[in-house]
């Protein structure tokens, strides 16, 4: 009798055991959220690497084109340094100036050069300069320039309607660090493709 509980209480506590092992083998809800999310991450992480190779390229030609574009330039002079013009009136802050991403090297190497009656044209506000950009189609570049410190150096600014007008910006004063981020985020969200 005794050998017959004993195997009843074997056969019970097999039984429960291989269904305890049974359910803990199934993954559980939890751990199949955390599956989820660790493949989600090595996607976003596959996307991340993706896109720095792209940006990587993309900078590396960009370097390309600037250094080209040095190697072909004259020897720029120092940037205007002295006192305010007193022809000058007193521009904002910040100025934008809209042009065709092609000319990013010129730009960097020369400056802003006044082209249209010998003068370069800034705009006070981002949306102006970048509808003057989008003239030249998708692949447009926004200027950010620190107008204050051009006119503190004697750069002499012209208010001439809603632009600001003066014969030449040295490349001294754009903000490079935020133009190049607006050229990448821009390109960015519109997709386009970087060359």
């Amino acid at each position: 009798m005794r050998l017959l509980s004993d195997i009843g209480l074997v056969c019970v506590t097999a039984v429960a055991l291989t269904g305890m092992l049974t359910y803990m083998a199934r993954p559980t809800r939890h751990l199949r959220v955390i599956m989820v999310q660790q493949a989600a991450v090595a996607r976003a992480r596959q996307a991340q690497q993706a896109a720095a190779a792209i940006a990587l390229h993309y900078w590396h030609a960009l370097q390309q084109e600037v250094l080209a574009e040095l190697a072909a330039a004259p020897q720029l002079p120092p940037p205007p340094q002295g006192r305010p013009s007193p022809h000058s009136e007193v521009p904002p802050i910040w100025l934008y100036h809209g042009t065709d991403r092609r000319n990013l090297g010129s730009v960097y190497a020369r400056g802003i050069e006044g082209r249209s009656h010998g003068l370069a044209y800034a705009a006070s506000d981002y949306q102006t300069a970048a509808s003057y950009g989008r003239r030249w189609g998708r692949d447009y570049i926004v200027l950010r320039i620190n107008a204050q410190q051009a006119y503190m150096n004697g750069v002499a600014f012209t208010r001439n309607g809603s632009y600001w007008t003066t014969p030449r910006i040295h490349p001294a004063f754009v903000d490079w660090h935020w133009t190049l981020a607006d050229l990448w985020h821009r390109q960015h969200r519109t997709g386009l493709a970087p060359a």
